[in-house]
């Protein structure tokens, strides 16, 4: 049987977890995002992404766009997580 990849965050979380117990002693687990939170917060952050983008191109507030911009691109990085998480 071939091996599940892993997804980034679930790594990122692990090592986090060994580091806390290295450096305190204390042994603490913490949860794993399931992929339907996942892809809750991929369709939030996109929503959120539009929202800030519209604003900042009917606005002279054009800083907006770039915290828009960020929104999505960040909405992207969660979806594809999501589909590896599994």
């Amino acid at each position: 049987m071939s091996e599940q990849k892993k997804p980034m965050l679930h790594k990122v979380l692990g090592t986090t977890e060994k580091l806390i117990e290295a450096t305190s002693g204390m042994e603490i687990t913490l949860p794993k995002p399931s992929r339907r939170s996942m892809r809750t917060s991929a369709a939030t952050n996109s929503i959120i992404g539009i929202g800030l983008t519209a604003y900042g191109l009917l606005t002279p507030h054009k800083w907006t766009l770039i915290l828009g911009a960020a929104s999505i691109a960040g909405a992207v990085v969660m979806y594809n997580e999501a589909k590896d998480c599994g």
